[in-house]
């Protein structure tokens, strides 16, 4: 029986949060588009989620805060560890950056 419990608590946990995810990731897509109209809808939804996290009662589920939100949208415009590797000046073996003229081949 508490098996059984903790697998629901745990199902319920994860619906939760993928709801949250979800609602994210229309806040980043009316922000790539510019898109008032989502926006606003994305706001309901937060509303909607928070008023069913607060009826669930459970602490460990926490609503969507505003400070949640602008932290989604500021990730969104940062580089990814891979880009910001893909970007950086590439280094010799003696630890000096490459530039790159010193790659070039000519072609004749």
């Amino acid at each position: 029986m508490l098996q059984t419990k903790d697998y629901e608590t745990k199902r319920e946990e994860t619906r939760f949060n993928n709801r949250k995810s979800r609602i994210y990731e229309m806040f980043r897509a009316a922000e790539a588009a510019g898109d008032k109209e989502l926006h606003q809808k994305a706001l309901d939804k937060v509303d909607e989620f928070n008023d069913k996290v607060r009826a669930y009662g459970r602490p460990n589920i926490r609503p969507i805060r505003e400070r949640d939100i602008e932290k989604q949208l500021r990730d969104m415009n940062r580089m990814t560890k891979q880009e910001r590797k893909r970007r950086a000046p590439r280094q010799d073996r003696s630890g000096k950056a490459e530039s790159s003229a010193d790659n070039e081949v000519l072609w004749e």
